[in-house]
């Protein structure tokens, strides 16, 4: 199988959390524009909370691997590429 959803274009900062345009940043951005704090904690849990790169199971798009940005895989080395992409 492959991608589901693709790595979005924006993300919202996990610090800020304001809604503002500043808090809003490029996904392959390691710090925020706004707070100046790290962001790369988006890539590294799934939206279960759990860190990223454990076993795929069901969410919102079935059975399947999902990083807390809103990237979606069915196979594990399509996220591994996702969490090269985005260090």
């Amino acid at each position: 199988m492959t991608v589901l959803v693709p790595m979005p274009l924006t993300v919202a900062c996990p610090h800020c959390k304001t809604g503002d345009e500043a808090t809003v940043v490029s996904s392959i951005v390691k710090y925020c524009w706004g707070c100046g704090k790290q962001i790369n904690v988006i890539h590294e849990s799934c939206i279960c909370g759990k860190p990223a790169g454990h076993r795929r199971h069901r969410g919102p798009h079935g059975l399947a691997y999902y990083c807390r940005c809103g990237f979606v895989a069915t196979r594990r080395d399509e996220l591994m590429a996702h969490m090269e992409e985005v260090r």
